[in-house]
C-alpha cells in the first residue's frame, strides 16, 4: 500500500512539474513591457492611478528596466569571473570580482530609488500616504511582487513591518 501511495505521489508531483514546464514553455517568462504593464495594474488597483499616472508611471520604470539592462549584464560577468576566480584560487580576482557587484548593486539601487522618486512625484497626497516605494536594488522595475513598491504579504524584505 506504501509503494502505491508513493509512486501516486511521485506521478503528481512529476505531472504538476511537467504541466509547470509545459506552460512557460509555451507562454515564456513575462517580458519587461509586461512586467511593468503588472505592477502598473497592481498600483492602479491599490491607488487608483488615474490614466495618465499609469502612462506616466508606465514610462518611467520601462526607462528604468532599460538602464538596468546593461547594469544586469555586468553583474553576470561579474559573476562569472567570482566563479572562474574561485576555480583557480585567485583571491585577487575575487576580490575585484567583488567590488564591482557592489558597484553595479549601487547603481541598480540608484536607478530604482529615482524611478520611485519620480512615481512618487507624481501621485497625490492620498495616494501617496499608501504607496510604500521599493527601495531595493534587485526587486524593482517591475520585478517586485504584491503591490506598490513591489512590497509582499504587507512586508518589505530588508524593510520595517508595513501596517
Amino acid at each position: 500500500m506504501k509503494k502505491l501511495t508513493v509512486s501516486l505521489m511521485s506521478f503528481a508531483a512529476l505531472t504538476a512539474g511537467l504541466s509547470l514546464t509545459q506552460a512557460l514553455a509555451q507562454n515564456g517568462p513575462p517580458d519587461p513591457a509586461q512586467m511593468v504593464q503588472m505592477r502598473v495594474d497592481r498600483m492602479n488597483e491599490d491607488l487608483k492611478l488615474n490614466k495618465s499616472q499609469q502612462k506616466q508611471i508606465s514610462t518611467i520604470y520601462l526607462d528604468a528596466q532599460t538602464s538596468n539592462q546593461s547594469v544586469m549584464g555586468g553583474m553576470r560577468e561579474a559573476n562569472q569571473a567570482i566563479v572562474a576566480a574561485i576555480k583557480s584560487n585567485d583571491t585577487n580576482a575575487m576580490s575585484q570580482a567583488a567590488n564591482t557587484v557592489g558597484t553595479l548593486t549601487a547603481q541598480m539601487t540608484v536607478n530604482n530609488a529615482k524611478a520611485e522618486a519620480a512615481v512618487y512625484a507624481l501621485l497625490t497626497p492620498e495616494q501617496q500616504a499608501k504607496f510604500q516605494p521599493n527601495a531595493g536594488g534587485m526587486r524593482g522595475m517591475g520585478m517586485g511582487m504584491g503591490g506598490p513598491g513591489g512590497g509582499q504579504g504587507g512586508r518589505r524584505r530588508g524593510g520595517p513591518p508595513q501596517e
